[in-house]
């Protein structure tokens, strides 16, 4: 379900820039009694080019804890977006893939509220961890990748950690660097902080290719797999924030830790994802240069 495309209420009130926030609140129900029988619950907002799309997923896993039944659930999906956008959608969506969770299911959004908040509107910043990868070193971050799907060629280079080329251009390929889980020093989720993570990437694309770079995402799942969020970014056109060979680009991942999932440490990841059908240019290949993340009080 999809917010409308043309309404003037969509036109935003906060400023969009590197240091903008949103957030878009959705108290949520479903027709059923067990949280764990629930679909994935998916929030998305995307920008009206679809550039940039941030997004929060539910998973039904450990209980469901998380996923709306009988009784409401209250979802905050928070997202930055690029100056160069005015206006952006926001979705609800149920993926219903998983062959334990209940075959059909009913999901109702009761209420939805889009906010401006500011990320310069923050209190008691604390930081929480960074990793550098532009030494060719890994910092114990893993290439990892997806059966039955064409796989990235991925290595540790002086530029960050690279993905691409795709192995075989026919087929959809995909891969991803992901964070530590067991070296001890994960960050963990604490109840009424908000968490900011920054991703800086750079691309072996020259500027005339700014429409061709394979789409990428940054994302974080708690341990539990109950949360994810993730950006994704697509090169839609040639005026696209994308990066480009010597030009970075600082991608923003805000998320906000629900109680019930406080003390689960939280994984990192940065994916890459050729399609086909998009005509994107298999033989670009993107560097993840570094990483960090702080938190802030979650505001009211």
């Amino acid at each position: 379900v999809g917010s409308p495309q043309t309404s003037g209420e969509l036109e935003l009130l906060g400023s969009p820039g590197p240091n903008s926030l949103f957030r878009t609140t959705m108290v949520v129900s479903s027709d059923q009694l067990t949280g764990s029988d629930v679909p994935v619950v998916r929030m998305r907002v995307s920008t009206s080019s679809f550039e940039q799309t941030d997004a929060l997923s539910i998973t039904s896993v450990g209980g469901g804890q998380l996923s709306p039944t009988i009784t409401t659930k209250t979802y905050k999906l928070y997202h930055s977006l690029p100056d160069t956008q005015n206006r952006f959608q926001s979705f609800i969506d149920i993926l219903n893939f998983d062959p334990t969770d209940a075959p059909t299911a009913t999901v109702n959004i009761e209420r939805a509220d889009i906010e401006s908040i500011g990320g310069t509107q923050l209190f008691d910043p604390r930081f929480e961890r960074s990793w550098n990868f532009t030494f060719a070193q890994s910092n114990g971050w893993t290439a990892r990748f997806a059966d039955g799907l064409s796989q990235p060629f991925a290595v540790p280079e002086t530029q960050g950690l690279r993905l691409g080329p795709a192995s075989t251009v026919s087929q959809v390929a995909f891969g991803f660097w992901g964070s530590p889980e067991f070296d001890g020093n994960a960050v963990r989720f604490e109840a009424g902080r908000l968490y900011r993570a920054d991703f800086v990437v750079n691309s072996s694309a020259v500027i005339a290719q700014k429409s061709l770079v394979p789409a990428f995402r940054v994302r974080v799942n708690d341990s539990s797999n109950q949360l994810s969020a993730y950006q994704n970014i697509e090169s839609i056109s040639a005026d696209s924030r994308v990066p480009t060979s010597g030009a970075t680009e600082k991608y923003t991942l805000w998320f906000e830790a629900p109680p019930v999932l406080s003390g689960n440490t939280l994984n990192f990841s940065f994916d890459y994802l050729l399609v086909p059908e998009s005509l994107n240019d298999p033989n670009i290949f993107i560097w993840l240069e570094s990483a960090r993340v702080e938190s802030y009080l979650a505001p009211f």
